[in-house]
């Protein structure tokens, strides 16, 4: 059970990471841009 349980927090970790990651990407890369992006969500 424990290495389910391990293994599925791992793939938590591993999406948070990238989400955060392409989110900072995405807000890095919109800034020169304006906030339309943003704005249309």
């Amino acid at each position: 059970m424990e290495d389910k349980q391990k293994g599925f927090l791992a793939k938590v970790a591993v999406t948070l990471v990238s989400s955060l990651i392409f989110l900072g990407v995405w807000v890095i890369l919109d800034l020169p841009i304006g906030f339309g992006t943003v704005n249309f969500l």
